[in-house]
């Protein structure tokens, strides 16, 4: 073998090898990929074992077809970032605009979903336009979720809070 033959070999042999093999060659311990050097081997002794729920290589095996339920859409909201709050004695009021909506009057009360609980509130508005969301998991006090309500104007919604005692709040949520 000419020393042009044996130049072409070794050109041919080293587009075959890999960027991360080629790497560990050229750099050793020094290779950026130096903990991919090493490959797996099956020593001659070894037993394979194959059977059912075993995992021994080879292309997949269709287990069962089954057909999905379908899913149900995620409800995206637009956060409501926009809004204004007062003590009222007895009472916290949360005041929402809706500039995009238009008349809140026209939308259906289904529209409109108010989830009072003791230290939290969500409220959606599922408008003509995009669905809306309101949410406090840490509110400042405790609260009345039974007597707490909502009111729709057309251009405002107004969440009243009934305190569970009559404490001013000075901020809207606990931080």
């Amino acid at each position: 073998m000419d020393a042009s033959e044996s130049a072409a070999s070794r050109a041919a042999a080293e587009a075959k090898m890999s960027a991360l093999r080629s790497s560990i060659q050229e750099f050793g311990t020094n290779s950026y990929y130096y903990a991919h050097a090493k490959t797996a081997e099956c020593p001659a002794h070894a037993v394979k074992i194959e059977g059912p729920g075993l995992v021994t290589g080879g292309p997949p095996v269709l287990i069962e077809r089954t057909i999905s339920p379908p899913t149900r859409p995620v409800e995206v909201y637009k956060e409501i970032k926009s809004y204004a709050w007062a003590d009222d004695d007895d009472n916290v009021k949360i005041y929402i605009t809706l500039a995009d909506e238009g008349d809140l009057t026209q939308l259906s009360a289904e529209s409109f979903i108010f989830t009072p609980a003791e230290e939290r509130i969500e409220f959606i508005v599922k408008g003509g336009n995009a669905s809306y969301r309101l949410k406090f998991d840490r509110l400042h006090e405790e609260i009345v979720p039974h007597e707490s309500h909502h009111r729709v104007r057309s251009s405002k919604v107004i969440l009243t809070l009934k305190k569970k005692n009559t404490a001013t709040w000075r901020e809207l949520c606990r931080k």
